[in-house]
C-alpha cells in the first residue's frame, strides 16, 4: 500500500481517479462487480459530462476558484498557493456548518482533516465548464503560476491574461475570507454565470440541454429517463438515453443473479446470518422478469447502434467486456436470464466473469471475503450519476428561479 499511495503522488490526475474508485465503493449504482463500469463511464459522461460521483453541492464551482483567485491576487505561487488553498478550503467547512445547510458538506464528518479537498474533486468539472483555463492537472497548475514581485496592477493583469481562470468570474459575496459564515445557496447572478458556462461549453449534452431550456427535474426523479421531458431533448440525446436505460435494466439481472450466487454459498457455508438472502434475490430476479416482459423496446433493440454510443463514448472497451456483455445480452433476449435462479447456464456465465475479473479475490472462491458481504453489492439500478447531476441542477434552477422570483 506504501509503494501504490507514492506512486500516485506523482499524478494529480491519477489522485483523482483513484479518489473516485474509493468513492464509488460506498455507492450501490457504482460498485462494478461484473466490469461493466467502462460501459457506464461513456454514456455518464455523454450525458453530463465534468460531474463526478464524489461531488455535492453546486456552488463548490465557484468557492474553489474564489479562494484560488484571491491567492493569486495575493501574489502566491507554486506551494505557497498550494498551503494557501488547502487552508482556506477547510476552514469553508466550519463556516459552511455555521451557515445551517450541511447536506452535501465535503468535509461534514472528518471536518477540516477531510483528505479529499473541493479543488480535487471539482477540477475536472471547472475545466470541462471552462471555469478553470487549464488543461493539465490542478497539480500542474498550481505549479505553473508565475510569481509576480514588483509589477503594477495593469502590468499585472495583462500578464496574466488569459489566466487561471474565466475572466467574468463573479466575485465573492461581502465577507467571504473571513469563513464566519457560508452557504450553498447561489446567487441569482452565480446561478446565471454558471449555467452560461455550462451552455457554452456542453450544449449537446444531456446536462448543457436542460440548463438551456430550463427544464428543471423533480426531486424525486430517479434516473434521467424518469423526467417528464425527455421528448424535448434533441432527437441524437434521445437515442443515446435510450440505450442508456435499456442496457442499465439489462444488465441489473446480472447483478441481481451474482449476488444471488453469494446468498446461496454463504448459506451452503453455514456463515451466520441474521438474514438468508437467496430468497429476496429469487424473488427480485423474478420481478425483473416480469419488467423484461414488459419492456416493448427490449426485442427491437438495435444492439449495433448502443455498441456504436457506446463506442463514441469510450473507443478503447477491452474485448472481453465486449463479449461478455453481448453474452448476457443474448439471454436476456433469449429470455433466459430470467430464469437465473433455476437455470445454471445463466448462473455460470455470471460466475466466469466475476471470477475472471477477480481470480482469488472472487467472493464465489474466497471465504473470507464472501464472509464479509453485506448481503448487497452492486444492486442498485445503473442511473449515471443522476443523484449528483439532479441535486447541483436543482441548486442552480433554485438561484435562476430567485432572480425571477425578484424580478
Amino acid at each position: 500500500l506504501t509503494s501504490l499511495l507514492a506512486w500516485l503522488d506523482h499524478s494529480e490526475e491519477e489522485q483523482r481517479r483513484m479518489r473516485e474508485l474509493v468513492a464509488l465503493f460506498v455507492q450501490e449504482e457504482s460498485r462494478d462487480e461484473l466490469g461493466i463500469g467502462a460501459i457506464r463511464d461513456a454514456f455518464s459522461d455523454r450525458l453530463f459530462p465534468g460531474v463526478s460521483v464524489i461531488q455535492t453541492r453546486a456552488r463548490y464551482l465557484l468557492f474553489v476558484p474564489w479562494i484560488f483567485r484571491e491567492a493569486e491576487r495575493r501574489r502566491l505561487s507554486g506551494s505557497d498557493l498550494k498551503a494557501w488553498t488547502e487552508k482556506r478550503e477547510r476552514w469553508l467547512i466550519p463556516a459552511l456548518k455555521r451557515g445551517g445547510d450541511v447536506s452535501g458538506l465535503v468535509g461534514r464528518v472528518a471536518g477540516a482533516g477531510v483528505k479529499i479537498l473541493p479543488s480535487t474533486i471539482y477540477w475536472t468539472a471547472l475545466q470541462t465548464y471552462g471555469i478553470a483555463r487549464h488543461e493539465g492537472t490542478l497539480d500542474q497548475a498550481l505549479r505553473g503560476r508565475p510569481r509576480l514581485v514588483g509589477v503594477s496592477e495593469a502590468d499585472e493583469l495583462a500578464e496574466r491574461s488569459p489566466g487561471l481562470w474565466h475572466q467574468t468570474l463573479p466575485g465573492p459575496p461581502d465577507g467571504f475570507f473571513s469563513f464566519e459564515s457560508a452557504r450553498f445557496e447561489l446567487t441569482p447572478e452565480e446561478a446565471g454565470w454558471l449555467a452560461e458556462r455550462i451552455i457554452d461549453r456542453i450544449p449537446d449534452s444531456m446536462l448543457g440541454q436542460l440548463v438551456l431550456h430550463r427544464l428543471r427535474p423533480s426531486g424525486d426523479s430517479i434516473a434521467p429517463w424518469d423526467i417528464p421531458f425527455v421528448g424535448r431533448l434533441p432527437p441524437e440525446l434521445q437515442v443515446v438515453l435510450k440505450h442508456a436505460r435499456l442496457f442499465s435494466l439489462a444488465i441489473h439481472g446480472a447483478a441481481l443473479t451474482y449476488n444471488l450466487l453469494l446468498a446461496r454459498r454463504a448459506a451452503d457455508l453455514g456463515f451466520d446470518r441474521a438474514h438468508d438472502w437467496s430468497e429476496d434475490y429469487g424473488d427480485a430476479l423474478e420481478r425483473w422478469g416480469a419488467e423484461l416482459a414488459a419492456e416493448p423496446d427490449l426485442l427491437p433493440w438495435d444492439r449495433t447502434q448502443f455498441w456504436s454510443v457506446v463506442h463514441a463514448g469510450n473507443p478503447n472497451l477491452a474485448p472481453p467486456t465486449i463479449a461478455w456483455v453481448n453474452a448476457w445480452l443474448d439471454r436476456v433476449a433469449a429470455g433466459d436470464a430470467a430464469r437465473g435462479a433455476d437455470d445454471p447456464r445463466v448462473r455460470a456465465l455470471v460466475a466466469r466473469r466475476e471470477q475472471h475479473l477477480k481470480g482469488p479475490k472472487s467472493r464465489l472462491v474466497n471465504d473470507r471475503l464472501l464472509a464479509a458481504w453485506n448481503g448487497a453489492s452492486g444492486t442498485d439500478r445503473l442511473v449515471y450519476r443522476w443523484g449528483t447531476v439532479k441535486t447541483q441542477l436543482l441548486d442552480l434552477f433554485d438561484g435562476l428561479e430567485a432572480a425571477g422570483a425578484g424580478a
